[in-house]
């Protein structure tokens, strides 16, 4: 796709509303983790520390990450934790407004 991976791209109009959603942060409710490694090499781990998500530490490089198993327990353990809290909401019950 020509001009995809220009700095036209990147600071244009046609990535205005993402770099804005991004600037915003996640939605209210929306649970979210930062997982980051200080061995990193690529990206500062300090980058890596989203306000509001849960901040999980674990030993590995940049590429690495993605054959992590600590990585891969984390975001297990995160989505089965968002889908009790999600399931526990669905049942709460209604404050009467009375």
């Amino acid at each position: 796709m020509p001009g995809l991976f220009t700095r036209a791209c990147l600071a244009g109009d046609c990535c205005a509303s993402f770099w804005e959603e991004l600037q915003a942060g996640m939605p209210r409710g929306v649970g979210h983790v930062a997982i980051y490694s200080r061995s990193d090499g690529v990206v500062s781990w300090r980058a890596c520390l989203a306000p509001g998500a849960e901040l999980v530490e674990v030993q590995s490089s940049h590429c690495g990450m993605a054959l992590n198993a600590d990585v891969y327990r984390v975001v297990a353990n995160s989505l089965a934790a968002f889908r009790r809290r999600d399931a526990r909401r669905a049942v709460t019950p209604l404050r009467s407004a009375a």
